[in-house]
């Protein structure tokens, strides 16, 4: 009948009908718009993949690693407030140089060049010991007293309770990873042995070095009668001695472990890192050292691991940092034009091969390319080579191979594109 479907599907079939192209409708309207979300995403990935280099790479790990010690010694020489100061001037600056603010990106160049001549004054003390800590390095120092470092602790632990029960004051420095030779001033070298009886005739009350600090690196005793810098924390040096002071002193500029007798109290107190730590007991004091030692002399793989499990938060922090400065600053994808002049070398040239007379000693060359790509070659070192040896006709053509230039960059033309060889007949265009 006219008007009816000419299928015999019954009311029930044409919903489902309905339905099943509903469903196929809603799911190309999916596969439709979804791509259009990731697309941006996607393509940056893309961009990644085909313009990283291993070298960004490497880039990327050297300014991780001296924005971890940077981070380091913010949270360790400055407030929170002052960390916090320095990042919102540092997200100011990048987002200056991302939006052309030209005004705020000079302020901001002029001033940064002043800052670190400021740092560099102000802060010069920290850049020694960093200098220091970088000359410290390797596993030459760590291998000479790692199987003997630990034999004195015994020996300095019973000294140390002994001149405390009987009230004898006693400085002993304990030499870190840093070198305090600038730091320390006088003394007497001795460089031996750690032992009971040595310990207790320098500490002795008539002995001439009993007011003065003994260094001790491994177990050997260094220098006696040494005078320590005092530190200005009044605070914190409270209402203790003189000894108190210089071990602290000592603890704020570098990284070595101080170990103080009171002679008016009896007690044993620890300086590192700034802090001043009253210990209570002898037994307490074996653990600081036995910790201390661990740290400074290490196993090869204990120093390893140990590098990776100290501060992993700010690592991860310093690495996010470093990407983050990497694509706002050296990551530029941007194809760009550059023409430069290039001279021109001849090479293996005779009296029967010689380009005619004026012969061009320089062509207009254009190159195009990543932006990035230009930024850090020199255009000095570009030369057009041609070696007349290997010339087969009238004309010489100019090549992209006879240019010297960066990988990443493509010749688009090259000005002039052939030279005449002296009896040659001048190319179309050409001047006599």
């Amino acid at each position: 009948m006219y008007g009816q479907p000419r299928s015999g599907a019954s009311g029930a079939q044409r919903g489902q009908l309905g339905s099943a192209s509903t469903t196929e409708y809603h799911s190309v309207r999916m596969t439709t718009t979804l791509p259009s979300v990731f697309d941006p995403a996607i393509e940056f990935l893309d961009q990644l993949r085909d313009n990283v280099r291993p070298a960004d790479f490497l880039d990327v790990a050297v300014i991780s690693f001296f924005l971890y010690y940077a981070l380091l010694w913010l949270r360790a020489r400055t407030s929170r407030a002052a960390a916090a100061g320095f990042f919102a001037l540092l997200f100011v600056y990048v987002l200056s140089r991302r939006l052309d603010m030209y005004l705020t990106s000079l302020v901001f160049q002029a001033g940064i060049t002043a800052l670190l001549v400021l740092l560099a004054i102000v802060f010069q003390d920290d850049i020694r010991r960093i200098v220091d800590r970088i000359a410290a390095w390797g596993p030459l120092r760590a291998r000479r007293y790692q199987a003997s470092a630990s034999t004195g602790l015994d020996v300095v632990a019973e000294v140390v309770a002994s001149l405390a029960r009987r009230k004898i004051g006693a400085l002993l420095v304990f030499v870190g990873q840093e070198s305090i030779e600038r730091h320390v001033r006088g003394g007497v070298p001795v460089d031996g042995r750690l032992s009971v009886p040595l310990l207790r005739s320098v500490f002795d009350p008539h002995s001439p070095g009993h007011d003065g600090a003994v260094l001790v690196s491994g177990d050997r005793i260094l220098k006696l009668g040494a005078h320590l810098p005092l530190s200005a924390n009044l605070e914190a040096v409270g209402s203790r001695g003189t000894r108190h002071a210089a071990g602290l002193g000592l603890s704020e500029v570098s990284d070595a472990l101080v170990v103080i007798v009171s002679e008016e109290r009896g007690t044993i107190s620890i300086a590192q890192g700034s802090e001043l730590t009253e210990l209570d007991s002898p037994t307490e004091l074996k653990r600081w050292l036995e910790a201390f030692h661990g740290r400074v002399f290490p196993a090869p793989a204990e120093r390893r691991a140990a590098w990776f499990r100290r501060h992993p938060g700010l690592k991860a922090v310093s690495m996010v940092l470093a990407c983050l400065l990497w694509l706002v600053f050296a990551y530029r994808v941007e194809t760009i034009e550059r023409a430069f002049t290039v001279p021109i070398v001849y090479r293996n040239s005779s009296a029967e091969r010689q380009p005619a007379e004026p012969r061009p000693i320089s062509a207009e060359v254009t190159l195009f390319g990543s932006e990035r790509i230009f930024d850090l070659f020199d255009p000095s070192t570009m030369v057009i080579s041609l070696d007349l040896a290997r010339v087969e006709g009238e004309e010489i053509v100019i090549l992209p191979r006879n240019l010297n230039r960066p990988s990443g960059l493509t010749v688009k033309e090259i000005v002039p594109s052939t030279i005449r060889m002296a009896g040659g007949r001048a190319p179309d265009g050409a001047g006599p």
